[in-house]
């Protein structure tokens, strides 16, 4: 069931990740709140997000999806000086303490650093504050290119909540992915 509280935007271009094989019963929030979401105000975001995560949680949901980049916001020149380090970095760190403490699995786009490059990401957190899966924007928009580099790889993870996926904007759709034999 997916519910989004009426303050929230649903017009949000930017469809952050998909998780799949939920059960019918169990809910998923999804939380693109585009106003409050601007470059170099990464702290202002995080706190965003928090509190998302502990109201999506007080009305029983299991796992909250927030939106792509929700640090930085995409694309953004700041990404190139503020992005920071999955696992070890501060926004990594508070969502993955408010799963914890919430008791809620989160999945969100993060700015990532990684020595020299940065990338478009999106973590799986589960409930117990473990992250259980990353992954890197695929096929980067032309427009994003000039910030983030590219990934190389999809997984999933096997969780109380079933197999998930995570993936960022439509790296997935038809016309990006090519099957090989």
């Amino acid at each position: 069931m997916l519910r989004y509280p009426r303050r929230w935007d649903r017009s949000y271009r930017g469809l952050a990740e998909y998780v799949s094989n939920l059960g019918s019963k169990r809910s998923l929030h999804n939380h693109f709140d585009a106003d409050a979401r601007c470059g170099r105000r990464k702290t202002e975001n995080l706190r965003c997000a928090e509190a998302a995560i502990a109201m999506a949680a007080s009305e029983g949901t299991l796992l909250m999806q927030l939106a792509e980049t929700l640090d930085l916001v995409w694309p953004h020149p700041s990404a190139g000086q503020l992005a920071e380090v999955i696992p070890c970095g501060d926004p990594h760190q508070r969502l993955s303490n408010a799963s914890g403490q919430y008791g809620v699995f989160v999945v969100a786009g993060l700015t990532e650093r990684d020595h020299d490059k940065v990338f478009d990401s999106a973590i799986l957190i589960d409930d117990s504050r473990q992250c259980l899966r990353r992954h890197r924007m695929l096929n980067e928009w032309e427009i994003g290119q000039r910030w983030y580099g590219q990934g190389d790889c999809l997984s999933v993870a096997h969780t109380s909540l079933g197999t998930s996926g995570v993936m960022i904007c439509d790296a997935g759709s038809p016309r990006q992915v090519a099957l090989d034999r």
